[in-house]
């Protein structure tokens, strides 16, 4: 079977040269990798030195592009002084630039004297570390600011996310201790209740509740900054800050379930879906438009299956200005490592409410904003689900167990980044190439290594594939390759049997074949990820 076509064809427009489709190829790459490793990867064999480095400066010069993130971690590890000025010369001339982007842009400039050279970037550091710092003036600062802009308390909600949680989960306490609170301050603190970090979650409801204590005010429901409380009552999904929030409005449990949001309700107006990589990482693109307050609100929100949100992105711009979604959706269409399926809303927000099941303490505390704004507040963790479909639909009518094989085959087509790459793989794959003179692995000759992977290494990871199945599985249905969809759904809901996770399944022998032989041509390759011989690579150069 062969699915129809759901992704781009092509890198894209920009990638005019071999350096620009591997800074393509790196910018799909997990945020895990060391920058040393990503100058080290393969995809920069055939790529010279003066060739990355005129990438990399083109790639500066737009941060908030697709090449932007790995372009800044290349200018880390490559340490070209040249290049240091083309990033300082670059930041200054993207003012609008989000502020997960400056911050890390600054944070590599750190220690080069380019900072120190220019003095608006000077400034702007300053600005930052002013906003963000725990002492008592900054404190101070960063209440101006966020009653100041009501509007725009992303910005203070990004710039914690870039302090170490023990130190921001102490400013925030610091945000009630003074009494009377205004609007933007509860707004902020209302936010970070929602926050998946306990501390920090922790800290702001405590905050809130100091602040009411103190305050000898109140609004018009008798209560201080009532509307908080209502919001928390209604929509928080931990029972216990539910009730907590009910005590505040005297207890009246059953009104408040039904009140309205804080915020209205916006409208999707276009949705963008990824496909997953090889780490179970991927993108989900909402944009919503905001009549009431004239806005149109785009966010990428990057997932996984393991960890749920790990950062949200998003652009905010007049209704009618609809360039800052487009190009936002646009960075993503091009990327060439994964395919995309767009206006199917509810698969959008189906897994964007299954990635939330999954959020830890990393998540960025600015989530629930980018939430609220695009979907509404009423948005609850649950399992992964795709778009509906009847009960007799054929995508949930597992095939015959005999077809597995082949159907296994036509995912991993579909999906040829799913390997596993790690030391043990290429451990193994070196000693098969050592007994059989390079012959290709083989589930028969070579059962002791199978089983030997599969005990060490894939039995604890196939609860990750399982996952990346399903969302791929939804994904595949929405995209109109319903064959795909059905393959996958049957083979997640195979790998939560205890029965089927064996070394002889069709998905763990295919799974491990293919990554033994891609480790094999690795090794051909000199690619090794394995410490030890990195350690005597090092001691060799």
């Amino acid at each position: 079977m062969t699915p129809p076509p759901i992704g781009p064809e092509s890198v894209g427009p920009g990638s005019s040269s071999d350096a620009d489709r591997a800074l393509d190829t790196l910018a799909g790459m997990a945020d895990g990798e060391s920058p040393a490793e990503l100058l080290d990867h393969p995809a920069l064999d055939a790529v010279s030195d003066e060739e990355l480095v005129g990438a990399v400066r083109r790639a500066v010069a737009d941060l908030a592009g697709r090449r932007g993130a790995v372009a800044l971690r290349l200018v880390e590890a490559m340490g070209d002084p040249d290049l240091y000025d083309a990033l300082a010369d670059a930041l200054l001339d993207q003012p609008d630039l989000a502020v997960d982007h400056l911050f890390r842009a600054i944070e590599v400039l750190e220690g080069t004297g380019r900072i120190e050279a220019r003095p608006d970037l000077f400034a702007l550091r300053e600005e930052l570390i002013e906003a963000f710092d725990d002492d008592d003036a900054s404190l101070e600062g960063l209440i101006d600011q966020i009653e100041e802009e009501p509007e725009d308390v992303w910005f203070a909600l990004q710039g914690l996310a870039e302090i170490e949680p023990e130190v921001r989960a102490e400013i925030v306490a610091e945000l009630g201790s003074g009494g009377a609170i205004g609007p933007g301050t509860a707004e902020v603190l209302r936010l970070l209740s929602y926050a998946h970090e306990p501390s920090l979650r922790r800290s702001a409801i405590e905050a809130l509740e100091s602040a009411a204590q103190l305050s000898g005010e109140s609004d018009e429901e008798g209560v201080p900054h009532a509307w908080v409380w209502r919001d928390l009552a209604a929509h928080h999904p931990d029972p216990g800050v539910a009730a907590r929030a009910e005590g505040w409005l005297g207890g009246q449990s059953g009104p408040t379930r039904g009140v309205p949001a804080v915020r209205s309700r916006p409208t999707i107006a276009a949705s963008l879906v990824t496909g997953l990589n090889g780490r179970g990482q991927g993108q989900i693109a909402l944009v919503a438009e905001e009549p009431d307050r004239g806005r149109r609100v785009a966010v990428a929100f990057a997932c996984d299956v393991i960890g749920g949100v790990r950062e949200a992105v998003g652009r905010i711009a007049a209704l009618g200005d609809q360039e800052p979604a487009e190009s936002l959706l646009a960075e993503l269409r091009a990327r060439p490592d994964c395919d995309v399926v767009e206006g199917h809303h509810e698969l959008a927000v189906g897994l964007l409410a299954g990635a939330l099941l999954l959020c830890g303490p990393e998540t960025t505390p600015a989530l629930r904003y980018w939430l609220e704004r695009t979907i509404g507040p009423n948005l609850r963790p649950r399992p992964f689900a795709g778009l509906p479909v009847a009960e007799d639909d054929a995508v949930l009518q597992a095939p015959p167990f005999e077809e597995m094989p082949g159907r296994v085959a036509e995912v991993f087509e579909a999906c040829p980044g799913w390997i596993d790459a790690s030391p043990l793989t290429f451990e193994l794959a070196e000693e098969l190439l050592l007994r059989w003179g390079g012959a290709p692995p083989d589930p028969d000759r070579d059962a002791g290594a199978y089983r030997y992977l599969f005990e060490h290494g894939l039995r604890d990871q196939l609860e990750l594939y399982r996952r990346m199945l399903v969302w791929m599985g939804w994904f595949w249905r929405a995209a109109g390759a319903a064959e795909l969809a059905r393959s996958a759904l049957a083979l997640a809901e195979q790998l939560s049997d205890p029965q089927h996770v064996v070394p002889a399944h069709p998905f763990t022998a295919a799974l491990t074949s293919r990554s033994l032989a891609a480790a094999q041509e690795g090794l051909r390759r000199g690619v090794d990820p394995r410490p030890a011989v990195a350690r005597a690579r090092l001691d060799r150069s």
